[in-house]
């Protein structure tokens, strides 16, 4: 009875098929989507959240930038024409004695001290950040450094050093104008348009006679 038993049961192991359990399609547990969901939303949360405070701080800073380059751009001008006038004057102006250079150092610290740069000495303590971003090449910080080193040379009387200043200061102010698309032709000064008066008021009685 017992040998019938294990024949009758070894010939069912051979008979009996293979069971193997398969993972049913999209097995993965719903808590383990939930967890890998989270992860993957603060990651993203944690990578974009600088990205989102740099564009709310550079959106909100455009109105400030906008009006702190209008008022550089301002009193740039009107100090560039004050020193494009006053080195054109220089230039003309007999220097072979020292009296003479003495009068044209006179006009150059003149111009120097009527230079007003109240906005850009202002705004490059407060908000030196927007004047590099509207400035990258300091053109500006270079045109104000350029015309006080020439008060220096007044008082050493080099005319030959504050007329080199007040050109690169001419040519670094010019500079930052055409970077920024600003058309500018310099005003003429009182002074100017009273010598082109008489000029002309010569060249009518000369047309006269």
């Amino acid at each position: 009875m017992l040998t019938l038993l294990l024949q009758t049961a070894q010939q069912a192991k051979l008979v009996a098929p293979n069971i193997y359990v398969v993972p049913a399609p999209g097995g993965m547990p719903e808590w383990v989507k939930i967890l890998i969901t989270a992860v993957v939303g603060a990651i993203f949360g944690v990578m974009s959240a600088p990205l989102t405070e740099l564009a709310k701080t550079f959106i909100l800073r455009i109105p400030a930038r906008r009006k702190i380059r209008a008022q550089l751009v301002e009193e740039l001008i009107e100090n560039l024409d004050r020193l494009e006038q006053t080195t054109s004057e220089i230039l003309e102006l007999p220097k072979s004695t020292k009296p003479e250079v003495l009068r044209c150092l006179g006009a150059a610290e003149a111009a120097v001290h009527e230079l007003r740069t109240d906005q850009f000495d202002h705004y490059f303590v407060t908000e030196k950040a927007i004047v590099y971003e509207i400035d990258p090449n300091r053109n500006l910080a270079e045109f104000y450094k350029r015309t006080k080193e020439s008060s220096g040379a007044v008082a050493d009387l080099d005319l030959d050093f504050v007329i080199q200043s007040f050109k690169v200061a001419i040519l670094v102010a010019v500079r930052f104008l055409r970077q920024n698309k600003i058309v500018h032709i310099r005003k003429s000064t009182l002074r100017e348009q009273m010598v082109e008066i008489a000029e002309m008021e010569a060249e009518k009685e000369e047309t006269g006679k």
